[in-house]
């Protein structure tokens, strides 16, 4: 570049007599090379100016490398979309660890649209594999998923809402979910996918992370950090006449909020006897009654924000959890337990665990391993 600004100012030296005028023939030199300078630097700034994608986030199911999981993702397009227009979303992973799309085609897709940003009402589409009218053509390709609009527009400042897997029911139930990337996301190789809509881009940073039975940890940018205590969680001796219990706390940390589920991801699933791998303490169906054999699970958290299933505030959280005969069954498909939208400091959620039997239980030590996976929300 600065080559061909030499010679053209070296034409203008000839042409006006400037080589005779060192003085001025230089300050005309600075002041090309500066304004040819600030053109190209200008030039090269406005290519990286763009509209971006606002909010971005996706809720999975199951956070475990290699794992099925169903996605919930929700992005605001700050241009929005006109009829005929596309968006897309690269499910890339990480640097060779990609996610499988596999056998996921529109039926296994659910797109809505909102009335406002990501916290109003969504209103559904439908879908087919090519757009027509009021229908949104779905296409993949590899890892991407392309949606284009038929009539349809996407207003800007609009939040979308795309459901994909087991999750999606809008005309029919979804059959086919996206494998995770077999290996867990580090700080040298993060997992994303990316968001194209219209002139608008945006990734998501996923926490895709090795699933621990009492402690999970979870490094992502820009924060997020998760402890479980004890690691031990023992109810003692059982009884008749009693309801026994034990509890442990889960404290979650993060810059940009998280969601914790809770299964029995072990065979059988179910609480065990160990000597014989088969004799159990049935599940509860949702209310214990002291003096039959059942085993269930509650968490209380104090935190308004969070979303909790399982509510036991008058057992766990008092610290006695015995108290309140309110309890769950534990399975072996992820259930949500805690979750916060919004960035939280040392979050804490008791997780209760409480179990009574009959005259005749088999005797003997009974135990179930549970899985705690904590991801942060972008």
């Amino acid at each position: 570049m600065l080559h061909h600004i030499h010679r053209g100012l070296k034409h203008l030296h000839e042409a006006t007599g400037l080589a005779r005028h060192p003085h001025i023939r230089d300050a005309v030199l600075a002041f090309g090379i500066a304004v040819s300078i600030l053109y190209y630097m200008v030039n090269q700034i406005g290519l990286l100016d763009a509209s971006g994608i606002i909010g971005a986030s996706d809720v999975v199911t199951n956070a475990g490398a290699g794992a099925f999981s169903n996605h919930e993702i929700k992005f605001i397009s700050s241009s929005g979309l006109l009829a005929a227009g596309t968006f897309s979303i690269n499910f890339v992973g990480g640097t060779a660890n990609p996610f499988s799309i596999g056998a996921v085609d529109y039926s296994d897709i659910d797109l809505a649209i909102s009335s406002g940003n990501c916290e109003a009402a969504f209103t559904e589409t439908d879908l087919a594999f090519s757009p027509g009218g009021a229908t949104w053509g779905v296409g993949i390709i590899g890892n991407e998923i392309t949606f284009t609009s038929g009539t349809d527009i996407i207003p800007a400042g609009r939040c979308v809402r795309v459901l994909i897997g087991t999750n999606a029911i809008t005309g029919g139930v979804g059959a086919n979910r996206i494998t995770n990337p077999v290996q867990p996301a580090t700080s040298g190789n993060p997992i994303k996918i990316d968001i194209i809509a219209g002139p608008d881009t945006g990734s998501i940073a996923l926490g895709i992370a090795d699933s621990s039975s009492v402690s999970v940890t979870a490094s992502v940018l820009p924060y997020m950090s998760v402890t479980v205590l004890p690691v031990i969680c023992d109810m003692g001796t059982l009884s008749k006449t009693t309801l026994s219990a034990c509890s442990y706390v889960l404290t979650v940390s993060s810059s940009t909020g998280y969601s914790t589920t809770i299964a029995d991801l072990t065979a059988p699933v179910a609480f065990v006897n160990i000597a014989d791998g088969v004799t159990t303490i049935p599940a509860t169906d949702g209310m214990m009654t002291i003096g039959t054999s059942e085993y269930g699970v509650a968490v209380s958290n104090a935190n308004p924000a969070v979303e909790v299933a399982y509510q036991d505030s008058a057992g766990c959280l008092t610290g006695n959890p015995g108290l309140n005969t309110d309890a769950s069954a534990l399975t072996g498909a992820e259930q949500i337990i805690a979750q916060s939208d919004a960035s939280v400091a040392s979050d804490m959620t008791t997780i209760c665990h409480k179990a009574t039997i009959v005259d005749g239980q088999a005797p003997g030590d009974y135990r179930e391993t549970v899985t705690l996976t904590t991801i942060a929300l972008f």
